[in-house]
């Protein structure tokens, strides 16, 4: 910027500048304020003149290239490719030849640059050779190539590629592996160029294993698409090993290697598709071995899609090799409804959220591809388990997973071109989710998106599935989160409360999900405070009188199951909110509650009974029935003034006197039973 603004003064004042008044109006001050923009764009304007052409590029080689910043260095080279058009001659007959040797300097800056450099004006000068019909070699010379193709050996040689620098160096070389490959450079020492890749493929840098991955599609494509022997041979042994070390005993391998398959190339599959496949299917699969390995089993959810949208769809053909067969199809829809339901938990916190991100943008990418192709694989069930499973995601906590999750929704919901088959209730949906809707919709806003989710608890189909969603939701710790999430509930239960079948079948899958769930503390502590939410609300006292559906007592029985034997405070304390909302409602359920109260006034951990203590005194103010007048101003004083986070032994006779007031059996230790 100081230069420019040096620039603007000697042209202003002097006027000796060649062109000085076209540069000042396109490269301002404020234009060079950004590094790249000046690097990619006002440089390539600038050297149109003539009397810039070379000294910019002399600039950026003598100064630029070997820059301690190594953003400053990646620049440079994109800068230099971008130039190259500009004087290919001059980049092809001295610059590219001066950069050769710099990759073996002793300076890290340089040999990083020199390689960026190397790589970038090859692929520049290469395609200036395609644009002019013209071979080649007629821009570099036969021994400039070979000392270009040479490097990765000398570089193994000298060992620069370990130890201080080894990362960066590492990813410059594999920005040469596909620049050269792209510039379909004649590369003969192939196996040391596949080593090279190979350690990159296990290194623990991601941003190594990336680079690497990257440069294999033009690799291959380059060297080994031509039919022959022995590139057959080549193929058939890179496809066995990546295969092997997708079921390495390291994470970090796997996904490396996972990624890898998802970037081959068609040729590369043709053959071996079902092994390939088969492979990244056993990946996803959760194991003792691989149960914390979330982004190991993403990566390969990630490759799964990538190879399904390589090869394609061929619905004629029973069993294919070298497509996806109607087979295959199902296979990978297995796969990945499997996926949607990992919820592993490290000390990261919900590390499964990978999983299930990937595996819904994996299903509207495979979906997308089948309906263009063959609309009949998506059966009613599939599409059914789809919908659900991704309507389930767009209600839970994780802001990031509801994005991804509704716009999987909405891209399967509104596609129309032509549109999936089966959607259940698609045009019903369609009236709350309109293409306006979703185009402004605010999937991390609590506040716009629980309300639409929560309607489709009006059709039995998803009703299963938003409440499990909605019950993770209701049931967390963000303020917004769980206001906003609880509202919209509160809203649909009101608006059918005069409606039994309504209120039974919401019931029935409460019901279904604590079943299902039952010791899953994942679902069953946000379930528990769900439903004292709602208790609290009085949105299920309607219910209370209906004999068919037996719902509280079910209610208690399930608790009674989710606590035996429970350590966790906060889901035993949750429980003694459920128990005390519960005593408003009279008979078995008011004594049965009553019952599990007492037990944890006397728990063996102290925030547990006064918990319980503090929850049975509130319940006692609020609901009528629950102790005879006479003798529950005794009940409360006993409550309120015990000290219940005293011994149990001091506590016991205070909670025994309390059973005898209100009419309860004294619960009795297991061991004296």
């Amino acid at each position: 910027m100081a230069a420019a603004a040096a620039f603007q003064e000697n042209v202003g004042r002097q006027g000796q500048f060649p062109h000085g008044i076209d540069i000042l109006t396109t490269a301002d001050y404020y234009t060079v304020g950004s590094k790249t923009n000046s690097f990619l764009y006002l440089s390539v304007y600038i050297a149109q003149f003539e009397e810039y052409t070379t000294a910019l590029i002399d600039h950026l080689i003598t100064i630029k290239l070997h820059h301690w910043d190594r953003a400053i260095r990646e620049l440079t080279a994109l800068a230099l490719h971008n130039l190259t058009f500009c004087a290919p001659s001059y980049m092809a007959e001295k610059i590219l030849p001066g950069i050769v040797p710099l990759v073996t300097n002793m300076d890290l800056s340089t040999r990083h640059g020199a390689i960026l450099a190397a790589s970038e004006v090859l692929y520049a000068l290469a395609l200036e050779a395609k644009k002019q019909q013209r071979p080649l070699e007629d821009f570099i010379s036969v021994d400039t190539q070979q000392k270009l193709m040479a490097i990765p050996v000398i570089l193994l040689e000298a060992k620069l590629l370990r130890g201080l620098g080894g990362e960066l160096m590492s990813q410059a070389l594999s920005s040469l592996i596909e620049k050269a490959s792209l510039a379909q450079l004649p590369l003969s020492v192939i196996d040391a160029w596949m080593s090279f890749t190979d350690d990159c493929l296990h290194h623990v840098e991601i941003d190594v294993r990336s680079k690497a991955i990257s440069a294999l599609p033009a690799f291959f494509e380059q060297n080994l698409e031509m039919e022959n022997e022995r590139n057959a041979d080549y193929r058939s042994r890179i496809i066995k090993s990546y295969i092997t070390e997708l079921r390495s005993s390291s994470e970090i391998t796997r996904m490396g290697y996972a990624l890898a398959l998802g970037a081959m190339p068609k040729f590369m599959l043709t053959g071996c598709l079902n092994l390939v496949l088969g492979a990244l299917i056993n990946a996803v699969a959760i194991t003792d071995a691989s149960l914390k390995w979330a982004e190991g089993r993403r990566d390969a959810i990630h490759a799964l899609s990538s190879v399904c949208k390589t090869v394609g769809i061929d619905p004629l053909t029973a069993s294919s090799d070298c497509s996806l067969s109607p087979e295959l199809v199902a296979q990978v829809y297995d796969c990945l409804f499997r996926a949607m339901r990992d919820y592993t938990l490290d000390s990261r916190g919900d590390v499964g959220a990978w999983v299930r991100e990937a595996a819904m943008i994996a299903l509207k990418e495979i979906t997308l591809l089948v309906i263009e192709t063959a609309p009949e694989l998506i059966t009613p069930q599939i599409c059914e388990m789809m919908m659900c499973s991704v309507v389930q995601q767009a209600a839970e906590k994780i802001d990031r997973t509801r994005v991804i999750a509704g716009k999987t929704f909405t891209a399967l919901l509104c596609a129309d071109r032509p549109e999936v088959p089966h959607i259940p209730y698609r045009k019903e949906l369609l009236q709350i989710f309109s293409r306006q809707e979703c185009s402004v919709l605010n999937w991390t806003a609590p506040s716009e998106v629980f309300p639409p989710i929560s309607k489709l608890l009006y059709f039995p189909t998803y009703t299963y599935s938003v409440l499990l969603g909605l019950c993770v939701s209701i049931g967390g710790l963000t303020e917004s989160l769980v206001k906003h999430s609880s509202h919209s509930l509160f809203s649909y239960l009101s608006e059918v409360s005069s409606d039994r079948e309504a209120l039974r079948h919401f019931c029935n899958n409460f019901l279904k999900i604590f079943r299902d769930y039952q010791r899953d503390s994942r679902v069953t502590l946000p379930l528990l405070k769900m439903f004292d939410q709602l208790l609290i609300n009085g949105s299920l006292t309607t219910i209370a009188t209906d004999e068919e559906i037996n719902f509280f007592p079910e209610v208690v029985a399930l608790c009674k199951i989710e606590i035996r034997q429970c350590s966790d405070p906060q889901k035993l304390m949750a429980s003694s909110d459920v128990f005390s909302d519960l005593l408003q409602f009279d008979g078995e359920v008011r004594q049965k509650s009553l019952s599990h109260l007492m037990i944890f006034l006397c728990h063996k951990y102290p925030r547990v009974r006064t918990s319980t203590a503090n929850k049975l005194y509130e319940a006692l103010l609020t609901y009528e029935g629950i102790v005879d007048d006479d003798t529950l101003e005794t009940v409360m004083n006993i409550i309120s003034e015990a000290q219940w986070v005293e011994d149990v032994s001091v506590v016991r006779p205070i909670r025994n006197q309390l059973c005898k007031l209100m009419g309860i059996p004294v619960p009795m230790p297991a061991a004296k039973r």
